[in-house]
């Protein structure tokens, strides 16, 4: 996300969507990786934490969170 368009709702409105999407089809589950940066969205829309993986990228180790949320 460009540094001008912080804190204006986008990716929590991209969330939204991908969540209301994927429930009107019937799908049960939902995963992700976040990073760092991301991984307070993923909790203020209810993933679940469940692992961590560590990823190198241009030679700089980066901690990977996978997280998961359940559809009803």
């Amino acid at each position: 996300m460009r540094s001008d368009r912080l804190h204006q709702g986008i990716s929590s409105a991209l969330m939204q969507t991908v969540i209301d999407h994927a429930s009107g089809h019937g799908i049960l589950r939902l995963y992700g990786e976040a990073s760092e940066l991301s991984l307070g969205l993923f909790k203020k829309f209810d993933f679940r934490f469940y692992d961590t993986e560590v990823v190198v990228r241009n030679g700089v180790e980066c901690d990977r969170y996978l997280v998961e949320r359940r559809l009803n």
